[in-house]
């Protein structure tokens, strides 16, 4: 069997519903949804959200609540509601669409795909991928979905029925609606719309100049301006995780723009890459392994498991880099200790490249 953290599904969840929900006029989401939440009628997990939407309104709204989320900073005085909200979500998510998808065809329910057990306790990213348990599918229909999913309900596909769906329940729900697709694709790419942030990065690396400081890719040293390269494009993942921003130099970032760096490349330029990632752990520390877990999946799970998942049934495959930590003071290991990271690099870039079609970076 083929598993995916469930947690992944919840967070991205709350991402596309919270500009819906928090949009000053309501917008329906089912059927006969009512704005009365007391007593009307309303999909599942509206009244635990809009608490959470009530709290962050004035204090920066849906970027500050993914940034709480990720950085495991929710404040105390949200955080009962938060953890009310992603085990709501989790409740909706595998009751309702899971256990009914495929009952039409194979009259069975959980019938392609199913969950295992979970217990959300902490309310972070991090709490959702380690606590919320995992979705588990055949083999087969991976597979399927891993070779033309991207053709059949591709991103932009699932946006624009969404979109379409909401305009026309919105109409009923209000002759003369004037909600228009445009507006609904607009908020739901919110989900997605993360700000580029590489400052606290750049500010160390340019002090970490005056000892020269060589281009990840080339291997040469940056003797003209400094510029952070996404290890795995921006435009592509959004993803502003420390290991992610590397140094290079402009004529090397000019070249690679917004193309996957290849399994070879990276092997090559592996040694560079852990002394950034030894830089960052030892200014950032637990951020960065943090981070590292998060996003390139080592410690826990497989090494590509954020790409490709696991064919384990449920549970996680243990891995050997761990995050170590003593008396408050992130340990930082030998560089090898990096490896199974950089191969997980090597792994995500190839699955891109191969199965993804994604255009490819080389020197």
């Amino acid at each position: 069997m083929i598993s995916y953290p469930l947690g992944l599904l919840i967070y991205f969840w709350m991402f596309y519903y919270y500009p819906i929900f928090a949009h000053p006029v309501f917008i329906p989401q089912k059927n006969g949804e009512s704005p009365d939440l007391n007593t009307g009628r309303t999909i599942a997990f509206r009244r635990e959200f809009n608490h959470v939407i009530d709290y962050y309104r004035g204090k920066g709204g849906l970027r500050q609540f993914r940034y709480d989320l990720i950085h495991e900073s929710v404040p105390d005085d949200i955080r009962p509601a938060v953890l009310s909200l992603m085990r709501k979500t989790r409740s909706t998510i595998t009751r309702m669409p899971m256990k009914h998808l495929g009952f039409s065809i194979f009259n069975e329910h959980y019938s392609m795909v199913r969950s295992t057990s979970g217990t959300i306790r902490e309310p972070s990213y991090a709490g959702l991928i380690r606590d919320a348990g995992r979705f588990v599918m055949h083999p087969e229909l991976h597979d399927v979905l891993d070779e033309i999913g991207t053709l059949i309900i591709g991103h932009d596909s699932i946006i624009y029925g969404w979109a379409d769906f909401t305009c026309s329940i919105a109409r009923s729900h209000a002759p003369g609606s004037d909600l228009s697709r445009e507006d609904m694709i607009a908020l739901l790419h919110q989900a997605v719309d993360i700000p580029r942030d590489v400052g606290q990065v750049r500010r160390l690396l340019k002090r970490e100049r005056a000892g020269g400081l060589r281009c990840v890719w080339s291997g040469r040293e940056i003797r003209g301006d400094l510029n952070i390269d996404h290890a795995l494009p921006y435009s592509l993942w959004q993803n502003n995780n420390l290991w992610n921003l590397l140094p290079v130099s402009a004529p090397v970032n000019s070249r690679k723009r917004d193309r996957i760096p290849t399994p070879g490349l990276i092997d090559r330029s592996a040694g560079r890459i852990r002394e950034v990632w030894g830089l960052y752990a030892g200014n950032y520390g637990s951020q960065f392994y943090r981070e590292l877990f998060e996003g390139l999946a080592v410690g826990r799970g497989g090494a590509a498991e954020r790409a490709r998942g696991t064919r384990e049934p449920g549970g996680d495959v243990s891995g050997d880099f761990a995050v170590r930590e003593a008396e408050g003071q992130s340990e930082i290991g030998r560089g090898d200790e990096l490896d199974p990271a950089i191969g997980s690099l090597k792994q995500i870039s190839a699955y891109l490249i191969d199965k993804r079609g994604f255009p490819e970076f080389d020197l």
